[in-house]
């Protein structure tokens, strides 16, 4: 269900509510990766595309018209997705997956064909920038300008920089992390500055920068959020919701 930031109404319901794993919203895309009890034209439990005004799927077409599958990878389902806005026309999207299957990274290029009304509206341009190896329960996330990405794994965290044609790793900082199944346990603050993720015992907040530890929240949670201007984080509980000022 996605709901409108300034009001709280309901703005629309996905066709995939029952199997939605994860939601990111940008301009004028949702994209969103299914559970396994969905399938249909994008193949088992693939990431969607959807267009904000109205929630309707996009269908991607190369220039023979045939449907494009770069989003599929052989039958694993998407555990993990996010998107940013390039330019004004052109998105960018990073997608992990539940086992045995690289993170992707691609470029959504919408045409004027991305208009047209109907239940699959046509010509969203995928194109696959980057495969990421990563291990299995990883999540990868873009910065909100695209410029840099973070890898979460059991490990702990890496930050990848846009280099011109792909991201290269630029710094790590490492710890043992429990990654959930489920649940968003990594976020990049809307103004690119802080990171934070789920350890499986705490919350780690870190300088975006250098992914240099800013403090610790001493609780266990499944989910994180920022607010819009960055001020604050909220942490969701088994029992409920935390916040967090960022000063």
């Amino acid at each position: 269900m996605i709901y409108s930031r300034e009001e709280g109404t309901l703005l629309g319901k996905t066709i995939y509510a029952a199997g939605c794993i994860d939601v990111s919203c940008c301009g004028e895309l949702v994209v969103g990766t299914r559970g396994d009890a969905l399938k249909d034209f994008s193949g088992f439990g693939q990431p969607f595309v959807m267009r904000r005004a109205d929630l309707r799927g996009f269908v991607f077409k190369d220039a023979d018209g045939e449907v494009q599958l770069i989003l599929d990878c052989d039958d694993a389902s998407g555990r993990s997705i996010t998107a940013c806005r390039i330019e004004q026309d052109q998105y960018r999207i990073a997608v992990t997956y539940d086992s045995h299957c690289p993170a992707k990274i691609c470029t959504l290029t919408m045409t004027e064909e991305s208009g047209t009304q109907g239940r699959c509206p046509s010509s969203l341009k995928v194109d696959l920038i980057q495969e990421m190896a990563v291990p299995d329960g990883s999540r990868v996330i873009l910065s909100t300008d695209g410029r840099f990405l973070v890898m979460l794994s059991s490990e702990g965290l890496s930050r990848y920089d846009w280099a011109g044609s792909d991201y290269q790793q630029k710094s790590q900082f490492k710890t043992t992390i429990d990654v959930n199944a489920n649940g968003k346990c990594l976020v990049i603050s809307p103004d690119n500055h802080w990171v934070a993720c789920c350890t499986g015992s705490e919350v780690l907040v870190l300088n975006s920068t250098d992914l240099r530890l800013i403090g610790r929240i001493r609780s266990a949670a499944y989910a994180l959020c920022f607010s819009p201007d960055s001020r604050q984080l909220a942490v969701a509980q088994d029992m409920g919701v935390s916040a967090f000022n960022m000063e």
